[in-house]
């Protein structure tokens, strides 16, 4: 028999993971219609490797899409979402706290229901520059984060997260947005995805980890995503190696 706590959470999972799935759709059918390629990324992909679907506690949807097409992206998805979705980034709203786009419920703050879409960029070759181009851009990524963020609506509950990132918010108060939003811009334009064999996810969470080599993303694969079939790297089990080692293996405390 379940608890009345974990039925109320596993419904509530349920009814957040049939919206993202209807976001997935969407997206499915503007990429395809327009040609522009993209795949399912981090606990998103182990889901569709290991679940056929949703890692079952994993509350978001990851995408990447290459930088060349990202600002294209972002414009159709603005126009040909239903109108149930929209699409939240720091050019269209003041308050947001990261420095890529979300897909999330209209009106909505997207805190729980999302579609993440990050930017993979190119790097250098020169393995000394892509450890400086990764820290400069996780210290960008983190400084915006955090001079952005509301502490007790991002954290609601942990009172331990909500004072650590009002202390980094002091740290990042002085530093204008504008400042920030120029060097990632900068950075995202760096390194062409054409000319390099390396990409990065501008705004990951997992540093050198995310060093990827191009050729594992050189096309999709499609695999069973619940009642869909969704794309993955050709090369999906060496992407998903290098950040996370044993991935078939479940490890809820880490979130896949």
């Amino acid at each position: 028999m379940y608890g009345g706590r974990q039925l109320m959470e596993e419904t509530e999972m349920d009814l957040i993971h049939h919206y993202e799935l209807d976001m997935l759709r969407e997206l499915e059918r503007i990429t395809k219609r327009h040609d522009i390629k993209y795949f399912l990324a981090y606990g998103s992909a182990i889901g569709a490797v290991r679940h056929k679907g949703f890692i079952p506690w994993d509350s978001d949807v990851d995408i990447v899409v290459g930088i060349d097409n990202y600002e294209r992206l972002d414009n159709l998805l603005s126009k040909q979402l239903n109108k149930k979705y929209e699409v939240k980034n720091y050019k269209n709203d003041n308050t947001a706290s990261l420095l890529f786009s979300r897909i999330v419920l209209r009106g909505e703050s997207g805190i729980v229901v999302h579609i993440d879409i990050f930017p993979l960029v190119g790097l250098p070759n020169n393995k000394i520059k892509q450890h400086i181009f990764i820290r400069l851009a996780r210290l960008v990524n983190g400084l915006y984060f955090f001079k952005k963020v509301n502490p007790e609506m991002h954290y609601k509950g942990r009172k331990m997260n909500i004072r650590i990132s009002k202390l980094l918010k002091v740290f990042a108060f002085p530093i204008p947005s504008k400042l920030l939003i120029s060097v990632k811009e900068r950075l995202e334009k760096r390194y062409s995805i054409k000319d390099t064999k390396y990409l990065f996810n501008l705004c990951g969470a997992y540093g050198t980890k995310e060093i990827i080599l191009k050729d594992w993303l050189a096309d999709q694969v499609y695999m069973d995503f619940e009642d869909e079939k969704l794309p993955l790297p050709i090369e999906y089990d060496k992407y998903l190696t290098q950040i996370y080692g044993d991935y078939m293996t479940p490890k809820k405390s880490n979130y896949v």
